[in-house]
């Protein structure tokens, strides 16, 4: 009995330090099933996640006609890329707190992170508050999608540690009223984007090496879609970007 009542203490120190380690339940002999609950418990109870926000690529875009609503209707390969933020996630009783380690980050109701958390709630009104720290790497305006990632990043956090159990076919949905390519980092890999970025469609990638050449200048994607012409003399046929993917081109 005392035995047990070492390795049970053990674990629980373990768990405050957030360094379970599942070998130490497997050596517990046979007759206490309840430490095996124990574990699944706190497994299903996170109030801390870390977690990489990544970027991505568009390898290829056409822009077609603009639709009664204000958005383009684009075709696209997007390209998720080993280039990420951080996102420091922490339980709070109520609200949501923003902290960014770069200028030039809205830090109020219109960031995307911030937009995620109330989107949540408004579907999940029990659940309590977040406190989000951002550790930016993915430039502002660089149209590496950094905002859209940030934000299905905190989505995915808020379901993993209020134990939402939102599937990611819903949670693409949600993430879609926030931005046109959030759904996309909801799915992530490679994907072909038709509609307005948010109708997606697997697309076989060869695997490569991505330089990124990011210039010292912003260009604010809804500027930039405003520029463009209403009526585009192009055609709505799509181009095969997916050839570009292929060894040999």
């Amino acid at each position: 009995m005392l035995r047990l009542f070492k390795r049970t203490k053990k674990i629980f120190l373990l768990k405050q330090q957030q360094l379970i380690i599942w070998d130490l339940l497997v050596q517990v002999k046979a007759g206490v099933p309840w430490l095996l609950h124990l574990y699944q418990s706190w497994n299903d109870c996170v109030d801390r996640l870390i977690l990489r926000s990544f970027a991505k690529v568009n390898i290829g875009l056409k822009i077609l006609k603009r639709r009664p609503d204000g958005y383009h209707n684009i075709h696209t390969i997007f390209q998720e890329v080993d280039f990420h933020d951080n996102i420091y996630l922490a339980l709070q009783d109520d609200g949501c707190s923003l902290a960014v380690d770069k200028s030039g980050i809205p830090k109020d109701g219109t960031n995307s992170c911030v937009v995620a958390y109330k989107m949540i709630k408004n579907h999940f009104p029990e659940i309590g508050g977040i406190s989000i720290r951002m550790e930016k790497m993915i430039p502002h305006g660089s149209g590496l999608g950094g905002g859209s990632s940030n934000a299905a990043t905190v989505l995915k956090g808020l379901n993993k540690m209020y134990n939402l159990g939102i599937e990611n076919k819903i949670l693409e949905t949600i993430s879609a009223e926030i931005g046109a390519d959030v759904p996309f980092f909801i799915r992530g890999g490679t994907q072909v984007g038709d509609g307005i970025g948010n109708e997606l469609g697997p697309a076989e990638l060869v695997n490569g090496t991505y330089l990124l050449i990011i210039p010292d200048i912003l260009i604010n994607t809804k500027w930039a879609y405003g520029k463009i012409k209403n009526h585009l003399n192009c055609s709505d046929q799509r181009p095969n970007f997916a050839s570009f993917l292929k060894e040999g081109n």
